[in-house]
């Protein structure tokens, strides 16, 4: 059967929802007040050896004891996926959760990766099952979910018209954190946000700036772009250049971001506005391994990602020439 949405995730639709929480004053940026903290940002676990657990590594600030496990969840949107980093992400997930026709997308694309390694696709697609499928199920072939259903998914049809099935997906999966891991520090993964319609990609980076305060990170991935959001303050980001870069972005998307300053990048800024019909930062590149960014707006980053590497680094680990 197919489930309603429960009542801790229509609560937490509800405490999530519009509007989201203030951002940082602009007046922490002042020279005569105390320098806000350092948000990090890395991406090394994109990378971290595939037969390792990636649960409670330590992170950069140090800080797990007191926060809980770092864990991961994957949410496949309803685009193309690229099959090799689509295992990369599959792999390091607690929860995994299709967008309602993004079950559609899984379930191809692992068929199309079966017979591209001749492999058996009634096999191979059983060995990737998603634990939830939500949304107003209005994409969602109904092959597609009888099959998973048949294999334990649960069918969460919501049809609620005010938000998109990604804002779904995100609201199941911090119920799911709430019910299961409450102390955990969660880094949300959407596979499938860009190479899609231009209005979905934006819809996914609007989720970006509702969803900046609820979970320790959200990354939109897609088979060649990765990004997040930078909020308010300062920031060091570590791409992890063995899929990342060079090429790069800092992008205005939500309004005017003042006070710009990086140090790290070819074309670095120094106390600058970008906004869209004055200078935007894209087409920068990485010239340093730890980025840094300070700003009093939310700024939206974005680093290339390249789609040969997957391939080449699960090569590398399955022959141990990798670590």
């Amino acid at each position: 059967s197919i489930e309603a949405p429960s009542a801790l995730s229509n609560a937490v639709s509800s405490v999530f929802g519009l509007p989201r929480p203030s951002v940082k004053s602009a007046s922490n940026f002042s020279s005569n007040s105390t320098a806000p903290a350092v948000q990090e940002h890395c991406q090394g676990f994109l990378t971290a050896r595939w037969g390792e657990s990636v649960v409670n590594q330590p992170t950069l600030n140090g800080d797990n004891q007191s926060a809980g496990k770092d864990i991961y969840a994957l949410v496949i949107l309803n685009t193309n996926c690229c099959g090799d980093s689509f295992e990369r992400l599959w792999s390091l997930s607690t929860f995994r959760i299709c967008a309602d026709g993004g079950a559609n997308r899984l379930y191809d694309m692992v068929v199309k990766l079966a017979r591209k390694r001749g492999e058996n696709p009634k096999e191979l697609v059983r060995k990737y099952v998603p634990d939830v499928i939500k949304g107003d199920l209005d994409s969602l072939r109904p092959d597609v979910g009888s099959f998973y259903q048949s294999l334990g998914t649960r069918i969460i049809r919501d049809r609620d018209q005010s938000c998109n099935d990604f804002y779904k997906a995100l609201s199941e999966l911090r119920s799911m954190q709430l019910e299961q891991y409450p102390l955990s520090r969660m880094t949300v993964m959407a596979l499938g946000a860009f190479g899609g319609r231009f209005d979905q990609e934006m819809a996914a980076i609007n989720a970006l700036y509702e969803w900046d305060q609820v979970f320790e990170r959200l990354l939109l991935l897609s088979e060649q772009n990765l990004g997040f959001l930078l909020s308010p303050g300062r920031h060091r980001v570590v791409p992890n250049t063995l899929v990342e870069g060079p090429t790069c972005g800092l992008l205005p998307v939500g309004g005017a971001c003042r006070g710009v300053t990086t140090r790290g990048l070819k074309w670095d800024l120094k106390d600058q506005v970008l906004r869209f019909g004055g200078l935007v930062s894209s087409s920068n590149r990485l010239a340093a391994k730890v980025v840094e960014v300070q700003t009093r707006d939310p700024l939206l980053w974005m680093s290339e990602i390249k789609p040969e590497s997957w391939a080449k680094l699960a090569a590398a680990y399955s022959n141990g020439a990798a670590g």
